[in-house]
């Protein structure tokens, strides 16, 4: 009943118009009750919550100022509301009419829902953003801790190699690896220089047999 923010008649002469035409009255007790327990319900959009806190005012302050009862109206239509955060916000604004009443409120939550929107938007690409570089220092954690092993082990398996070729044939001349004595260049060598010490050798090595 958007007829009740009218310019040319209020919403209160409406009313006692209708009920001087029907003759539908209540208690005013009964009236204030109503009013009083009033809230917006889960399925009822501002516009309809607005229209019916104004039809429930009319009854429940026909004795009152008119000004009395738009601002009683104003504050059950903000503290009724299913937006909490919205109705306190429209009631520190002090709206004069239900219509700015209903501006602000639908003001407010549009600014909230794109405002929240935003910043769970944000939350979400910070988390995904968190997880995937979480991932990947993991994997890269685990490809060095798995190069330093295979480097470890190749080292392990050439110092092997070489001390076992080491020890599989040395030389007792030179101590080198690889030939025996008897093929030794510096045993050969060193026997061309020593053809005395060579003999006395020799002849040692006779005798004891």
């Amino acid at each position: 009943m958007n007829v009740g923010m009218g310019r040319e008649c209020s919403f209160r002469t409406i009313m006692k118009k209708l009920e001087g035409r029907f003759g539908a009255k209540e208690l005013p007790e009964t009236s204030t009750v109503k009013f009083q327990q009033a809230t917006q319900k889960n399925d009822e959009s501002l516009d309809d919550w607005a229209d019916r806190v104004m039809t429930l005012a009319t009854p429940a302050f026909r004795h009152l100022p008119e000004k009395h009862a738009r601002s009683e109206a104003i504050s059950r239509f903000c503290q009724g509301s299913t937006d909490k955060d919205a109705g306190k916000h429209v009631f520190l604004s002090r709206p004069r009419s239900m219509e700015g009443a209903l501006n602000l409120m639908k003001q407010y939550q549009y600014v909230s829902q794109a405002v929240d929107g935003k910043k769970k938007k944000g939350r979400e690409e910070t988390s995904v953003n968190a997880v995937k570089s979480s991932q990947d220092e993991i994997k890269a954690l685990i490809e060095k801790e798995v190069n330093k092993l295979a480097a470890k082990l190749g080292k392990t398996n050439l110092q092997a190699q070489g001390q076992s070729g080491s020890n599989e044939i040395t030389c007792f001349f030179c101590k080198g690896a690889g030939h025996m004595k008897k093929d030794c260049r510096r045993y050969k060598k060193w026997c061309e220089k020593n053809p005395d010490k060579v003999k006395k050798a020799k002849n040692s090595t006779d005798s004891l047999n």
